[in-house]
């Protein structure tokens, strides 16, 4: 896990600079090329893993009638192979339960 967490850190510190979103979280692309020392391999197992990245709720004053999660991979490949997309809030979610 611990190459896991340094993983997940470096890609986060990549994009710190880039809005997240604030109602509706924003997906970011990377190219593979800009990221040093890319490791496939933990890049393929973090695409097996969900993480929810919000919930929406119905319902009326406090009765919540539905509720929806969200979820997304922390990381998807583009069709190309050639740049990564993944969710910031979704990574930072994934690295609390880890660390």
């Amino acid at each position: 896990m611990t190459t896991d967490k340094k993983f997940i850190e470096k890609l986060l510190k990549n994009v710190e600079d880039q809005n997240e979103g604030i109602l509706i979280p924003n997906e970011i692309e990377l190219e593979i090329s800009k990221i040093e020392n890319f490791d496939y391999e933990i890049a393929k197992e973090l695409t097996l893993i969900n993480e929810n990245i919000f919930t929406e709720k119905r319902g009326i004053n406090n009765d919540v009638f539905s509720e929806n999660k969200y979820s997304v991979p922390l990381i998807t490949f583009a069709n190309d192979n050639k740049t990564i997309k993944f969710y910031p809030i979704a990574l930072k979610k994934y690295l609390t339960k880890i660390i």
